[in-house]
């Protein structure tokens, strides 16, 4: 029996295949999946990972999900802070006077939410050690009408509680 190697440029194109495909490869989100982001937003989710900062491991992931009334968002950005004490209060300054203290999420963390001209945004700011988080949830459904203020604010909360448990 005469074992017979492929013709060089059948290597070469199965090679070629091969690379591409690995170099096209869409980043992950470090912090959730789209898995875990279509279940919270009601629906499929088309998602994007961007680098955040001078960190490798810092980064912005943006979830969307399109529905018959709009879409839905969910926003994770995860920063390092060279001097955490000082520069967590500019994070914090974007909830303004409307941030409301959390417990029990990361050393520290604020809630805020605000009804806008394109609908409702729920905000948790939030640090675990020299990391800043910021989880932005924009016009969730639920059962396929708008969520109410209490519930998205809920929700929001809990996928900050995700995100600041990885960053532990």
């Amino acid at each position: 029996m005469v074992f017979r190697f492929p013709a060089p440029r059948w290597v070469a194109l199965v090679a070629a295949l091969f690379l591409s495909a690995s170099c096209h490869a869409q980043k992950t989100c470090p912090w959730m999946n789209a898995a875990t982001a279509a279940g919270f937003l009601g629906g499929p989710v088309t998602s994007a990972v961007l680098p955040a900062g001078k960190d490798s491991q810092d980064a912005t992931c943006d979830f969307v999900s399109q529905h018959a009334k709009g879409q839905s968002t969910l926003k994770i950005v995860v920063a390092t802070m060279g001097h955490p004490r000082q520069q967590f209060e500019s994070y914090a300054r974007q909830c303004g006077t409307n941030a409301v203290p959390l417990k029990a999420i990361g050393n520290e963390a604020i809630e805020c939410a605000a009804d806008t001209s394109s609908g409702r945004s729920v905000r948790v700011i939030g640090r675990v050690r020299n990391r800043a988080f910021v989880v932005t949830v924009n016009n969730l459904l639920s059962d396929g009408v708008a969520a109410s203020q209490n519930e998205q604010m809920e929700k929001t909360r809990h996928v900050a509680e995700q995100v600041s448990e990885a960053l532990y």
